[in-house]
């Protein structure tokens, strides 16, 4: 029987998280998607039932789930530029709550 406590693993992940620049780019995006990839083994555990066996090994842990989805969104929305500060994201080129623009938006 495993007793070892995860308790420090996400107290690191929860560090490293408060370092990540949120602003005028999408890693906010990456983090929600990526946590919501990992908890659907936990909520569905057959979800993946249907995929082919090979993907659903990796997807049927949440950890790699999310893992796996965080490295594809990373590369897509901050290695490939694919939103770029032409043409921002609807994240990015959102107002803030009191409605000031963001800077480096066509508004501001």
């Amino acid at each position: 029987m495993w007793n070892a406590c995860p308790c420090p693993v996400a107290a690191s992940g929860i560090r490293t998280l408060s370092r990540v620049e949120y602003g005028d780019n999408l890693n906010l995006v990456v983090i929600a998607v990526s946590l919501a990839m990992g908890l659907v083994p936990i909520a569905r555990p057959h979800f993946w039932d249907e995929l082919p066996s090979g993907v659903g090994v990796v997807l049927d842990s949440g950890i790699s789930a999310a893992a796996v989805t965080a490295v594809l969104l990373n590369l897509f929305f901050n290695r490939w530029r694919a939103l770029t500060k032409d043409h921002p994201s609807v994240f990015a080129a959102a107002p803030d709550e009191r409605g000031t623009p963001l800077p480096g938006t066509s508004e501001s």
